[in-house]
């Protein structure tokens, strides 16, 4: 704790040096470190002032990429909701639910990993056949079975998406995405300097 208190220390006595903190947008990546520096601030301030702006990264990508995070839930309603019309799917939501955790968590890092979608599904799908064409027989219908599903969430992901977008929601991974692809306008209009 007191090498963090050091280095926010450090950091603020080095910024008051060239102008006021209130210039600064801080950019932390929590809220318990915002504390931690207006803490900071006020130690070395000895006096009342104006606290700069803080917001955390998350906060900061979400402001870039123009979306709100979607509740955890609502994502997975969501996704069942798409689900069942792209796959046709009938089974009940509590059946639904384990499977759709594991393809947010795997759409999540798709996007947030800045993946193309459509190379790694069609990448998945030829490994898929070639181990179709080299495996023993009782294999062979398993891995038939699993390339299906790659295909169906090749269908469902992009669905998926664009449903959260048109309500201006998303992931984590799909609101950095997003953000990457926005970040140069954002520089181009922000007057700030941000303070990692």
């Amino acid at each position: 704790m007191t090498n963090q208190k050091g280095f926010i220390d450090l950091i603020i006595t080095k910024l008051r040096e060239e102008e006021s903190l209130d210039r600064y947008l801080f950019v932390l990546p929590n809220i318990r470190s915002a504390q931690a520096l207006y803490r900071a601030i006020g130690q070395i301030n000895k006096s009342s002032g104006f606290a700069p702006e803080t917001i955390t990264i998350d906060q900061l990508f979400s402001n870039i990429a123009g979306l709100r995070y979607a509740d955890p839930s609502h994502q997975l309603l969501t996704l069942f909701s798409v689900y069942k019309e792209v796959v046709g799917y009938k089974d009940p939501f509590h059946k639904f639910s384990a499977m759709g955790s594991a393809l947010l968590s795997d759409f999540n890092e798709i996007d947030q990993g800045l993946i193309h979608s459509e190379g790694l599904f069609r990448s998945l799908k030829q490994m898929g056949e070639m181990d179709v064409q080299f495996a023993e027989e009782k294999r062979s219908d398993l891995i038939k079975n699993h390339l299906k599903r790659i295909e169906l969430i090749e269908k469902v992901y992009p669905v998926f998406k664009q449903r959260l977008l048109h309500t201006r929601q998303g992931y984590q991974g799909l609101v950095y995405q997003k953000a990457a692809e926005k970040v140069s306008q954002y520089l181009d209009k922000t007057v700030k300097p941000h303070v990692f």
